[in-house]
C-alpha cells in the first residue's frame, strides 16, 4: 500500500495527466528512481479506437519520467512498427493496419534504463469485398518509381521505373505486374496480351521479397501527358484485371489531363476487371479535348467495373466528359462505385455513332451525387441504344442518387423519351433511393419500392416519399440511421451483399447500404 501512495505521489508531481483514469504499464524502480509513465491521449483516452476500414491512424501523447526520455517507439501486434516524433510529448503515424484488432504497443524508455508503455486497441473494418488484395498469378513483374537498377522489371530493386518503360514481352503465358507507391508521369504500353493483371503492391500480396520495402505500399499517382491515356486495352488482351488493391480510401490513382477518347479504354477485350482505382478528372476546363471520359468502352463482354472511385469528369465549354462512355458492351456490370462530378456518370449505347448497342446492362449498389453548386453536371444514367433485339435484361437497382437538383437520375436519349433505339423489354428499375434529384424515365421500365424524397415521384408499387435520414447528408456519408424508412422496404432481388460488403438482409434496404 505505502508502494502504490509513493507511485501515484511521483506521477503527480511529474504532471503525467489523467493519472486516475488511465495508468496503464509503468516499468522501473521507484525506489531506484528510474521510472517512467507512458499515455496515449489521441486519438482517443479510452482502451479502444475504431477506426472504420482505414489502415492508417494517428497516435499522440505523453510520456513522464524522473530520468530523460530518449526514444518513444510503436509496435501493432498484427505487424509493424515505427519511431514516435518527440518525447515527452510524442506523435506517430501508425501506417499498415490490419483487418482486425490491431494491438498498438507505444514504448519510452528513460536513460536510467527504466520503461513504460501504453497500449491502445485500434479496430479496422473491413473494406468492402472486393478491395482486398489477392495474389496475383503468372510471370511476376515490377513497377517503382525512383528504382535505379537494371530498369527491366525482374525485382523490386530493377523495377521499371516508369510506366512507359513496361513490357509485356515476358508475360505472353499471363502474369502480373505490381506498381509501389509513386508519382508517375506516363502511361501504360498499349495492352495487346492475354491474362495480365496490374496491380498495386501492398504489404500482405506484392510478390518477390527481392528489393522490397514496406514504404512501397502506399499512394500510386498516375498523371499521362496532356491528350494521352492511362491504358489502351486492346481486342485481344482478354482476362485482364486492374487492381487498386484498396478502396475507400484509394491508393491507384489516375488522373486526367486532357485525355483522348478516354483515361482507360477497353477496344472490345472479353472479361476485363477494373476495381478499387480512382479516376479524377479534375475539373478539367479546357473545351478541346477535355479528359474527356475517365473509361471509355467500345466493345467486349462480361465486363466488371467494381468498387472504383469515378469523378469530377464534368461538362466544361465545348469538353465533353463521362464518367464512362461505353458506346458498345455486351454483359456489362457496373457495382459498389462511388461517381461524383461527372457530366453523365454513365452513358451506354450509342446508336448514333456507328449503329452501336450496349446490352445487358446491371448497375447495381453505387453511390451517385453531384456537389452543391456543381459544375457541368447534367443527368445521371444515360441510355442511347441498349437490349438490342430485346434479349437481354437491364437492371438498375440498390442504388443511391443525390444529384442536388443537377439533372435526371435516368434519361432514355435521345428525345422524345425512350429515344429511338432502347428496347424496354425486361428493363428494370428497383430498390433505389433517389434524393433532391429528378427521376426522369424510370416509369418506361418495371419500377417498385424506390424511395424519393425532393424530387417528385410516380405511381409506383411499394414506394416511400419520407427523408431517408442518411447518416451525414452535408458530408455524403450516405449510410442509414436507425428508424430509417429504406431499412426493409426493398424487394427482394438475391444479391448477396452491399456497397460496404455488409450482407444483405430479406427484404433489403433501399439504396447502396444495408443498415
Amino acid at each position: 500500500m505505502i508502494r502504490a501512495f509513493v507511485l501515484l505521489g511521483v506521477l503527480a508531481a511529474l504532471q503525467v495527466p489523467s493519472v486516475a483514469t488511465r495508468l496503464q504499464v509503468i516499468g522501473g524502480d521507484l525506489l531506484t528512481g528510474v521510472n517512467t509513465s507512458v499515455l496515449i491521449t489521441s486519438p482517443t483516452s479510452s482502451a479502444t479506437y475504431d477506426n472504420g476500414t482505414s489502415d492508417t491512424v494517428a497516435l499522440a501523447g505523453g510520456a513522464a519520467s524522473d530520468r530523460a526520455i530518449t526514444v518513444c517507439t510503436w509496435t501493432n501486434s498484427l505487424g509493424g512498427s515505427g519511431t514516435a516524433t518527440g518525447t515527452n510529448s510524442w506523435s506517430a503515424s501508425v501506417t499498415g493496419l490490419s483487418v482486425g484488432d490491431n494491438v498498438i504497443t507505444v514504448t519510452c524508455p528513460n536513460a536510467g534504463g527504466g520503461t513504460g508503455s501504453d497500449i491502445l486497441t485500434v479496430t479496422r473494418a473491413s473494406a468492402a469485398a472486393g478491395c482486398e488484395p489477392t495474389a496475383g498469378g503468372g510471370t511476376l513483374r515490377y513497377v517503382r518509381k525512383g528504382a535505379t537498377g537494371a530498369n527491366n522489371g525482374t525485382n523490386w530493386t530493377d523495377a521499371w521505373s516508369e510506366m512507359s518503360s513496361v513490357s509485356y514481352a515476358s508475360l505472353s503465358g499471363g502474369g502480373t505486374i505490381y506498381v509501389a507507391a509513386g508519382n508517375y508521369v506516363t502511361g501504360l504500353p498499349t495492352l495487346s496480351t492475354a491474362n495480365v493483371t496490374i496491380q498495386r503492391a501492398t504489404v500482405s500480396v506484392h510478390g518477390t521479397s527481392t528489393g522490397w520495402s514496406d514504404a512501397f505500399d502506399g499512394q500510386a499517382n498516375v498523371t499521362p501527358p496532356a491528350e494521352d491515356n492511362f491504358l489502351v486495352i486492346n481486342t485481344t488482351a482478354d482476362n485482364f484485371t486492374l487492381d487498386g488493391a484498396a478502396c475507400d480510401p484509394w491508393k491507384f490513382r489516375i488522373v486526367g489531363v486532357r485525355g483522348y477518347d478516354g483515361m482507360l479504354r477497353n477496344e472490345g477485350a472479353d472479361n476485363v476487371l477494373i476495381r478499387g482505382m480512382e479516376f479524377d478528372g479534375m475539373d478539367e476546363t479546357t473545351a478541346e479535348g477535355g479528359p474527356e471520359d475517365g473509361l471509355r468502352w467500345m466493345g467486349g463482354a462480361d465486363n466488371i467495373i467494381e468498387h472504383n472511385y469515378i469523378h469530377d469528369y464534368q461538362q466544361n465549354v465545348g469538353a465533353h466528359n463521362d464518367g464512362i462512355q461505353g458506346p458498345s458492351c455486351t454483359r456489362i456490370t457496373l457495382r459498389y462505385n462511388t461517381w461524383r462530378n461527372n457530366g453523365m456518370h454513365i452513358f451506354l449505347g450509342d446508336e448514333a455513332w456507328d449503329n452501336q448497342y450496349c446490352n445487358g446492362i446491371t448497375i447495381h449498389h453505387n453511390i451517385f451525387y453531384n456537389d452543391s453548386g456543381g459544375d457541368g453536371s447534367y443527368n445521371c444514367i444515360v441510355f442511347k441504344g441498349t437490349n438490342l433485339g430485346g434479349t437481354f435484361t437491364t437492371k438498375i437497382e440498390n442504388n443511391t442518387f443525390n444529384l442536388r437538383a443537377q439533372g435526371q437520375v435516368f434519361y432514355l436519349a435521345d428525345s422524345p423519351s425512350p429515344g429511338c433505339c432502347n428496347n424496354l423489354t425486361n428493363g428494370f428499375f428497383r430498390n433505389n433511393l433517389i434524393y433532391d434529384s429528378d427521376f426522369g424515365d424510370v416509369t418506361f421500365y418495371t419500377h417498385v419500392n424506390n424511395l424519393y424524397c425532393l424530387g417528385g415521384s410516380p405511381t409506383e408499387t411499394g414506394k416511400v416519399t419520407t427523408n431517408p435520414l442518411f447518416t451525414n447528408l452535408g458530408s455524403n456519408i450516405y449510410t442509414l440511421q436507425a428508424g430509417s424508412p429504406a431499412v426493409g422496404a426493398g424487394t427482394n432481388l438475391s444479391y448477396t451483399i452491399d456497397y460496404a460488403g455488409t450482407s444483405v438482409s430479406n427484404p433489403p434496404e433501399m439504396g447502396a447500404f444495408e443498415r
